[in-house]
């Protein structure tokens, strides 16, 4: 395994997380978002990419540089594949080491209840609470996250940093000749809804009962899909396209000629909604006027009425809430302008740069 270098400067940071180099997803984007802001604090980021193999490798990598190491960050999630790189604090205990907590295991039972995964969850429950006693320092993208793990890990030090963009906001708007710029030019209002379609939390069913409520109010309603291997079987139908996923700047293309960003989640079975959505974000970023499931740390996000609108998943609630938006264009106007605000002042790269300092300085990184 080839292992990036050290230069031997002070403040260097060793960010394990999943290997993404082949991938261009949420994951990737927010790992870039993350890793920019601990660059902007002056800390020199040696990622390092890990797929579950080359383990004692990586543990000899790092223990050979230790004197180069200020701190050690391992992005912590519901597969719990990284978790056993916290061993390194036994062979560097003078280095702090910090959790960045995304998911817990409890997450894979969504697939499947059987005796392997509920044996699955049980141990790697186990593991992370005896090695979350070698944690100095845990970051959590939630309140709610942080309040699910006061019952299942030890703590120290906690901060929540959640999700964030990255400012000034970049241009991703299409051109004429964009595949899907037809739709503007025939009058259409976009809905549009992007994800992992095989995480049973994503009301693909609202959405695909929605469409087909819509279709008989308004045909100039057009739902735009984006994902694979949905959990929900979705059909194209008159006013639904379905598409395959795509990279972040293409999908955010998208974004751009949507009239409406749909984040729609069912509550999970096993574990509360933790999770802090960053397409919500991105949406609001860019001006979108967002119909998201009010459920977990989405409130926080948004004021319904003010900034977007929140929903409970009623499938005439919804369609009333979309009608409103593309009949009333002040009202969109408003909604949009206002999420942009509310994401410029308390969830960009400054404010998670504030919240890092203050983090990483208790620990004398």
């Amino acid at each position: 395994m080839r292992h990036p270098t050290f230069n031997n400067k002070k403040y260097t940071l060793a960010y394990i997380v999943p290997y993404i180099a082949s991938h261009s997803n949420a994951i990737s984007v927010n790992i870039s978002r993350r890793k920019k802001v601990l660059e902007n604090l002056g800390y020199i980021v040696c990622l390092i990419e890990q797929k579950n193999t080359h383990f004692f490798s990586t543990l000899r990598f790092l223990w050979s540089n230790k004197q180069c190491l200020n701190g050690i960050m391992i992005r912590i999630d519901g597969t719990c594949m990284l978790d056993k790189y916290t061993i390194l604090k036994l062979i560097c205990p003078g280095v702090p080491l910090i959790w960045e907590i995304h998911g817990f295991p409890e997450e894979r039972l969504i697939f499947t209840e059987d005796i392997y995964e509920k044996w699955f969850v049980w141990k790697n429950n186990m593991k992370r609470r005896f090695l979350s006693y070698l944690v100095d320092a845990c970051i959590f993208i939630s309140n709610e996250i942080q309040l699910y793990a006061n019952e299942k890990i030890h703590l120290r030090k906690t901060a929540i940093i959640p999700n964030f963009v990255q400012t000034p906001i970049e241009n991703h708007s299409i051109g004429p000749r964009h595949a899907l710029s037809y739709l503007l030019k025939n009058n259409c209002r976009v809905v549009l809804w992007g994800g992992s379609g095989d995480l049973p939390w994503q009301a693909l069913d609202i959405i695909q009962k929605t469409a087909d409520v819509m279709y008989k109010l308004d045909k100039h309603i057009i739902f735009v899909i984006v994902g694979s291997n949905y959990w929900h079987p979705m059909k194209s139908e008159a006013n639904m396209l379905l598409l395959n996923p795509m990279s972040p700047e293409q999908f955010l293309q998208l974004v751009s000629i949507a009239h409406i960003c749909l984040a729609l989640y069912h509550k999970p079975k096993f574990f509360p909604f933790y999770f802090c959505p960053m397409k919500i974000l991105d949406y609001m970023s860019m001006e979108k006027a967002v119909i998201a499931t009010n459920l977990g740390t989405i409130p926080k996000l948004i004021q319904n009425g003010y900034n977007g609108f929140l929903t409970n998943n009623a499938i005439k609630d919804i369609s009333a809430k979309i009608l409103l938006i593309t009949r009333d264009a002040m009202l969109s106007q408003k909604l949009s302008r206002n999420a942009k605000k509310a994401v410029a002042m308390h969830f960009n790269h400054t404010v998670a740069q504030k919240q890092y300092s203050a983090l990483l300085q208790s620990l004398s990184i």
